[in-house]
């Protein structure tokens, strides 16, 4: 999996769990349920860091990270996005902690 795909399945992860946690404040969704955004968030980071270092195999060299400024105008606007969704999801859990506990 190259970087850019990486890139996108965070921002679209991080998406839905900002979305999950605001379904669970609303009532839509049974509040205890915002966990499952935790554990989506952390396995697919757990897995992006652990699969290449345990699977050599599976290491590919479809991109690497750069330096935020080495990236293209496109790619600024979406790693400004995924700082934004990525506060977001930690101000809805942290919100759902708060009235869960």
């Amino acid at each position: 999996m190259n970087i850019k795909t990486k890139r996108a399945a965070m921002l679209s992860l991080l998406a839905v769990a900002v979305v999950w946690n605001g379904l669970c404040l609303l009532g839509v969704l049974p509040l205890p349920y915002f966990r499952l955004s935790v554990f989506l968030l952390a396995g697919y980071s757990a897995a992006m860091i652990f699969v290449p270092l345990l699977f050599p195999a599976f290491r590919t060299a479809g991109g690497t990270s750069s330096a935020y400024s080495e990236l293209t105008p496109k790619e600024k606007r979406l790693s400004l996005v995924t700082l934004g969704l990525a506060a977001a999801w930690i101000v809805t859990l942290a919100v759902c902690v708060a009235y869960s506990g």
